[in-house]
């Protein structure tokens, strides 16, 4: 399933963002990753995963969005 195809599932605690935002979220994160620079991007994402986590409050969700942006990045275990 790709970012694009995501849906709410039954245990998401909040609607989906709408496409004009995710664009906007996408524009804001670039200029962010770009503003800390490539030695600090890894902890920069990192933290934010962690911040979004926690406003989001569910490990359920947040370990679905994980497998959800693995998705194509990484071959699938054996």
């Amino acid at each position: 399933m790709s970012l694009a195809d995501h849906r709410a599932s039954p245990t998401d605690t909040t609607a989906p963002m709408p496409f004009d935002e995710l664009e906007r979220a996408y524009e804001r994160l670039a200029l962010a990753i770009d503003q800390v620079g490539l030695e600090h991007e890894a902890l920069f994402l990192t933290r934010l995963a962690l911040v979004l986590a926690h406003r989001v409050g569910s490990f359920d969700v947040f370990n679905q969005s994980v497998d959800t942006a693995l998705d194509d990045l990484v071959p699938p275990v054996a």
